[in-house]
């Protein structure tokens, strides 16, 4: 999934927009100018971790007071924080520390069924493992969060996953079909999109997006969107193919 390439739709999904609707939601946040409590800045670190900018995250967690009950907990946040591996396709391609992977995952682990889902998250994001993170937001209940860490960190098929599953609960939870379907489309499923038009048999829409695909990517191959592996899927495109 490119950035921007879907800037302005409604229904579909794209990277740029979700980072910078994040980015608006922090700042009106930052102008509260009352006292916090733990529940507001804990969602404000997250919104910043997702986001990206993990810069402001370790300082508003190092702004504490060594008087604060959560001082230790804070500290060790902001110290796994900026311990963060790179984000760069490179990184990937880096041994891992196994010992260190291991730990983590118990400790995130705990600290999930402890509801402590930021500590948990940072933990899995500074082992490399940012699509679990992603996924333990979106088991929290907290897609909006999950959507734009997808945004910040995610690429290829993980981003792919990540939306994809995000996709299936707007459309089965949520019941909003074509915005689950407008995430699919952004994820490059093109064929499942299709399939869900000819099960619902909405022809018209079926053969508008093909229409549109066939415009503006001349080049693109049926077998782009229709595998070969998947034989159910051409008999269900057949007739909208010829």
């Amino acid at each position: 999934v490119l950035e921007g390439n879907y800037g302005g739709r409604k229904c579909l999904w794209d990277a740029v927009t979700q980072k910078n609707e994040a980015a608006k939601s922090i700042y009106w946040h930052e102008s509260f100018t009352g006292t916090l409590n733990p529940s507001k800045s804990e969602r404000r670190v997250l919104q910043y971790f997702v986001l990206g900018d993990r810069e402001s995250a370790i300082a508003f967690l190092l702004a504490a007071s060594p008087t604060d009950e959560d001082f230790y907990k804070h500290a060790l946040r902001a110290l796994s924080l900026a311990s963060f591996p790179p984000t760069n396709s490179a990184a990937a391609n880096l041994p891992r520390n196994t010992l260190q992977e291991k730990a983590s995952k118990v400790i995130s682990a705990h600290c999930s069924s402890s509801d402590d889902i930021l500590s948990s998250t940072v933990i899995l994001g500074l082992v490399g493992r940012t699509l679990d993170a992603v996924f333990q937001l979106q088991d929290a209940g907290l897609w909006e969060h999950a959507a734009t860490m997808t945004a910040s960190y995610l690429e290829g098929e993980e981003r792919r996953q990540a939306l994809e599953r995000w996709a299936d609960h707007v459309i089965h939870s949520q019941k909003n079909g074509w915005r689950g379907l407008g995430i699919l489309l952004s994820a490059g499923y093109v064929g499942k999109v299709l399939e869900h038009f000819h099960a619902e048999g909405n022809a018209l829409a079926q053969t508008t997006l093909l229409g549109y695909l066939r415009a503006h990517y001349p080049t693109l191959a049926p077998s782009t969107f229709m595998p070969d592996r998947e034989a159910q899927r051409k008999r269900c495109l057949a007739n909208v193919l010829l």
